[in-house]
C-alpha cells in the first residue's frame, strides 16, 4: 500500500530530509548490487525449453549490472559523509530482500522474474515521480537522483516484458499461485 509508505507520505508533506533521502539509497543498495547477480544465477538455472527466460535474465543481468553506481554517485553529489554503502553491513531488511531474491534465483527462476515483475512495475510507475518530488523537496538536481529518475524511465514496459516471458512459460495453476505469492512477498 503505497499511500501508507513512510517515504511518500514525506515526501508528499514536504518533510523529506536529505538524511533521508541519504538512508532510502543506502537501503536500496544492497538490492541493487545484488539483483544483477540474481538474475544471472537465474538464467543459469533454465533448461533448454526456458531459452526465452534464460535469454532474458542474463540480458537483463547486464542492463543491470552497473546502477549500483548511480547509487554511490547520488550520494557523492549530494554531500553525503557517511561510510561507504559498500563498507556497511546490510540491514536485515535488504538482507531479507536480497537472500529471497537468491533463494528464488536458485530454486525457481520463473519466480525471480515474477519479483522482477514487481520492481519494474513499481519504478517504472515511481522513480520518476519520487525521483522529481525529491528534487523539489530537497533542493536538489536531476543528476543528483539519477537512481530513481534513471530507473523510472528505463523501466517503462519492462514489466511488460517480464510479463511476457513469465506467459511463455508452461506454468501451472499452482505455479501461477506461487508467484502470485512472489509478488505479493516481495
Amino acid at each position: 500500500d503505497f499511500a501508507s509508505n513512510l517515504v511518500f507520505k514525506k515526501l508528499e508533506a514536504g518533510q523529506f530530509t536529505m538524511e533521508n533521502y541519504h538512508s532510502l539509497l543506502k537501503m536500496v543498495f544492497f538490492q541493487v548490487f545484488y539483483s544483477s547477480n540474481t538474475f544471472a544465477l537465474a538464467g543459469s538455472r533454465c533448461g533448454f525449453d526456458q531459452k526465452v527466460m534464460r535469454d532474458y535474465l542474463i540480458a537483463h543481468a547486464d542492463e543491470e549490472r552497473q546502477h549500483w553506481t548511480w547509487i554511490i554517485n547520488d550520494l557523492k553529489s549530494t554531500n553525503y559523509k557517511g561510510e561507504d554503502p559498500r563498507n556497511l553491513a546490510p540491514p536485515k531488511e535488504a538482507v531479507a530482500y536480497y537472500g529471497y531474491a537468491h533463494y528464488l534465483a536458485w530454486t525457481e527462476p520463473v519466480a525471480r522474474l515474477a519479483m522482477a515483475l514487481v520492481l519494474e512495475g513499481v519504478s517504472a510507475e515511481y522513480g520518476v515521480t519520487i525521483g522529481t518530488k525529491a528534487i523539489q523537496v530537497l533542493g536538489i538536481t536531476k543528476e543528483q537522483a539519477t537512481f530513481f529518475i534513471g530507473h523510472g524511465e528505463l523501466d517503462q514496459g519492462h514489466a511488460k516484458e517480464v510479463l511476457d516471458v513469465i506467459r511463455q512459460q508452461d506454468i501451472s495453476p499452482e505455479g501461477y499461485a506461487f508467484l502470485e505469492h512472489v509478488a505479493r512477498c516481495t
